[in-house]
């Protein structure tokens, strides 16, 4: 009897220990399940701020971009404007250099007083654009009317290039 009371008592013994061990591995299983839980959720938190992140990111690109676009359309305005003005500029160059040119003509003829020289060697005439308080027009040098000094007389150039006057009636 006294074998199988302690037989007995051994056994219950290693039953309570195993019974403990097995509540305090069910208490560390438990535990585990609601931290796996709480990682899963967080996760899941993680993935929703990912699309965040991503949207804000093709949101910020988008916005870079067209930003961009507006540059470069902006420097190819500015590229057509300043490519406009350079050809206004050299037009308005060629007309000063035509007219300077004619009236050096002028200056020489006048000033020489020789009206019938060869002018062959000369350029050929070119139409100027001349600007009249109230009126705009473009004439060619053969059309011009004399100097203030000689309003009597009016200035022809004829189709070879000589320069005759006659009085105006």
């Amino acid at each position: 009897m006294r074998r199988s009371v302690r037989f007995l008592s051994g056994l219950t013994l290693a039953l309570t220990a195993v019974s403990i061990l097995l509540f305090v591995a069910t208490l560390y299983t438990w535990s585990a399940m609601f931290q796996v839980r709480d990682i899963a959720q967080k996760m899941e938190e993680i993935g929703a701020f990912e699309k965040r992140v991503n949207n804000r990111l093709d949101l910020f690109n988008n916005g870079i971009q067209s930003q961009i676009d507006k540059t470069n359309s902006g420097i190819a305005n500015i590229h057509v404007q300043l490519s406009k003005s350079v050809s206004d500029t050299r037009d308005a160059l060629a007309d000063i250099n035509a007219a300077a040119t004619q009236l050096s003509r002028r200056v020489n003829a006048n000033s020489t007083g020789s009206l019938g020289e060869d002018s062959s060697n000369q350029p050929a005439l070119r139409q100027v654009r001349r600007s009249v308080s109230g009126r705009s027009q473009t004439t060619s040098d053969a059309e011009m009317p004399v100097d203030a000094g000689q309003t009597g007389f009016r200035r022809l150039i004829e189709p070879n290039g000589s320069v005759r006057y006659e009085m105006v009636r």
